[in-house]
């Protein structure tokens, strides 16, 4: 589909104006570089969700970076896929970005395990069995360390 089939509503004063252009849409000039980073809790929601707005994005020169925090441990469909199932997803993950426009180098993974993360509630001292990293001896979500 070419992007110029996309069409853009921005309210200006309250006018809608429309447009093919995502740079007049969001108001950004044709020499400002801007970065969009996308983040989402699996690889396939921002797929799904976001998958036009990047392409749009690239097609406008934006330079698309793309955060998946968990490691989709748990979206496996049979038990043999159960231990093989990250590997699987990630390699989803990178096809499916490639076709949108997003490079291998723009996607990045946070790791935290799929269905796990009501343990990480909170910033807490790092323990022993901890399956992330830990950020200066602590672990958690929160706002900021």
């Amino acid at each position: 589909m070419p992007i110029d089939t996309f069409q853009f509503t921005r309210l200006d004063h309250g006018k809608k104006i429309r447009t093919t252009s995502l740079r007049d849409a969001i108001g950004v000039g044709k020499d400002a570089r801007e970065t969009w980073l996308f983040i989402s809790p699996h690889d396939d929601d921002l797929v799904i969700g976001a998958g036009l707005w990047m392409q749009a994005a690239i097609e406008a020169g934006v330079d698309v970076q793309v955060l998946v925090v968990t490691d989709g441990r748990m979206g496996y469909c049979t038990l043999g896929q159960r231990d093989s199932i990250s590997d699987i997803r990630r390699k989803e993950t990178y096809e499916s970005f490639k076709i949108l426009g997003v490079n291998e180098k723009s996607i990045a993974w946070v790791g935290y395990p799929d269905g796990g993360l009501y343990t990480l509630q909170g910033r807490r001292k790092a323990r022993a069995d901890d399956e992330v990293e830990s950020i200066e001896g602590y672990v958690g979500l929160c706002n900021a360390f």
